[in-house]
């Protein structure tokens, strides 16, 4: 099956949301993605609200600027899991 390049600026790169989402720990190197910036979306969901306690999540938009960079991680998975 082959390989995909998945970038994690957030949860994905603590251990336990790797277990819980792909059933291990995931494998991955330092990455940056240029030209955006971390923003914020509401979440509307009450139920969402009431289980994290959050009322934002953090998101990526275009910055416009070559000089606008997010760190990361950057995880090789296989195509199958990225579909899951």
């Amino acid at each position: 099956m082959a390989e995909v390049l998945l970038f994690s600026y957030g949860t994905l790169q603590d251990p336990a949301v790797q277990q819980a989402g792909f059933g291990r720990l995931l494998q991955g190197t330092a990455g940056s993605l240029v030209g955006f910036v971390l923003g914020q979306i509401e979440i509307p969901d009450p139920e969402v609200i009431a289980g994290g306690g959050l009322t934002h999540h953090p998101i990526l938009r275009p910055g416009g600027d070559p000089e606008n960079v997010v760190d990361g991680r950057v995880f090789r998975i296989t195509e199958g899991a990225a579909q899951a």
